[in-house]
């Protein structure tokens, strides 16, 4: 009976707890339909303000009542058409402004005409233009032309201006020679020249005679010569002329039968194909052979030259450079934590390129390399370029290394590391470093705990 029972009320909460549901499901119905009574009411206001919207403007005239998709599309359509319009408009104004260039163009064109008296009588623009184009390049043709002749003109009245000063001056010097002459005429002036002239001629002769007969005899002057020649038997002379005569007859004679005998030779040679082009030939081959040999030795000593300096060079290089290299790459790979193991060099056209060899393997130089990774290889640089200086030099303290703030693409193992090296470096010299992060004095502090700290206070001026 309490298992029924039981079960009877369970049954009846489940009815209530049903009819309950079913009681609020009725509430809910009552308001979903009163508010789809509103929603209805909405929906036709809209319609109505849709129609009348429609109505007003020209899609009425093809669509009654139209639809939103229809009127959507329209509206793509006419986004779609904005461009063309603004177009259109583009067009036309440039149309009317082509039209106003044209009124303004023909006005010009007839005023112009008006004014060069040109007769119109109904032609075209065009046509008119032509003929004032071409009065125009008459006219251009025939300015240049008188221009030219202007310039005639102006050389023609230059060169009479001084025909006409040369004119005058040689009548000035005329007078002059006829009173130096004592004549009245140019005919007589002429022949007093060549009296003139041909006593000059004379003398000139005269002293060339003497000149020879002084040359001959071996004297001094002409007075010498003639008391030699009063001394000298006539009769003797010619019997010696006559001779030499005779030798020089004799001599041109044998001079003829030598040069017969030349040509003869020269011919035969000729005939058999004798001439010097061969030996020329040969005369050139070795002189170029003895350029060449003496081009080569001076190429030679060039070359040995320069492989001398360049292996001079490379012996000075590896002697000053290994160990600065060698400190670099231990500062480097402390720097890394061991991301790289060394640095090296390789050559590349006249010099040679710094190469970091990763730990993992392969190598990559200072532009394939990180930003931070590249402040580490410039950090550990200028270690071994400290060290290499103080080493070098005595004192060493006397030239500091100062750092300013290279370290802020570090994180902390890396930062720790690098003041590892900064401090391994103030063993040597003086190390100052730089520095608006607190954290790096606190890893500053941990590696070297006699490091000296001094802060300062920012400037308020």
């Amino acid at each position: 009976m309490m298992l029924l029972s039981q079960a009877a009320l369970d049954e009846a909460t489940v009815i209530s707890t049903q009819g309950q549901a079913v009681d609020q499901s009725r509430r809910d119905l009552s308001k979903l339909l009163k508010r789809l009574v509103e929603a209805q009411k909405a929906i036709d206001k809209w319609q109505q303000e849709w129609n009348k919207t429609c109505g007003a403007c020209w899609i009425a005239q093809t669509h009654a009542s139209p639809s939103i998709a229809l009127v959507r599309e329209i509206l793509d359509k006419l986004d779609e058409m904005r461009p063309l319009l603004s177009e259109r408009d583009g067009l036309e104004d440039r149309v009317k402004k082509m039209e106003l260039n044209e009124t303004n163009f023909t006005n010009d064109v007839f005023e112009f005409a008006h004014e060069m008296k040109e007769s119109i009588d109904g032609q075209s623009v065009l046509v008119l233009t032509d003929r004032l184009s071409a009065r125009i390049k008459a006219a251009s043709e025939k300015s240049l032309l008188q221009k030219g002749k202007l310039n005639d003109l102006q050389k023609a009245r230059t060169k009479v201006k001084d025909c006409r000063e040369t004119i005058t001056i040689n009548l000035t010097e005329m007078q002059q020679v006829f009173a130096y002459l004592g004549v009245e005429t140019l005919a007589a002036a002429a022949a007093k020249l060549d009296e003139a002239n041909t006593k000059a001629n004379l003398l000139a002769r005269k002293a060339e005679e003497e000149s020879h007969i002084t040359k001959a005899l071996d004297v001094g002057s002409m007075e010498e010569a003639e008391i030699i020649l009063k001394t000298l038997d006539a009769a003797a002379l010619s019997t010696q002329k006559a001779a030499a005569k005779n030798q020089f007859t004799d001599a041109d004679e044998r001079q003829r039968q030598y040069h017969t005998a030349k040509c003869n030779a020269e011919a035969l040679i000729e005939a058999i194909g004798g001439d010097a082009s061969v030996a020329l030939i040969e005369e050139q081959r070795r002189t170029i052979c003895l350029e060449i040999q003496d081009k080569a030795r001076q190429w030679m000593r060039l070359r040995a030259g320069i492989v001398a300096a360049e292996r001079a060079l490379r012996v000075y290089r590896e002697k000053h450079c290994s160990s600065m290299l060698s400190n670099a790459s231990e500062a480097f790979a402390t720097i890394s934590r061991g991301a790289y193991s060394k640095l090296t060099t390789k050559p590349e056209g006249t010099g040679e390129t710094l190469v970091g060899l990763v730990a993992t393997g392969g190598s990559r130089t200072a532009e394939e390399m990180s930003k931070g990774t590249r402040f580490q290889l410039y950090l550990a640089l200028r270690v071994a370029g400290y060290q290499e200086y103080a080493n070098s030099r005595e004192p060493p303290m006397g030239v500091p290394f100062i750092a300013d703030d290279i370290m802020e693409t570090y994180d902390d193992f890396r930062a720790e590391e690098a003041f590892r090296v900064l401090s391994q470096m103030a063993e040597v010299g003086q190390v100052i470093y730089l520095t608006h992060h607190e954290h790096l004095c606190g890893i500053a502090r941990k590696i070297c705990p006699d490091v000296r700290i001094h802060g300062f206070e920012p400037s308020m001026g």
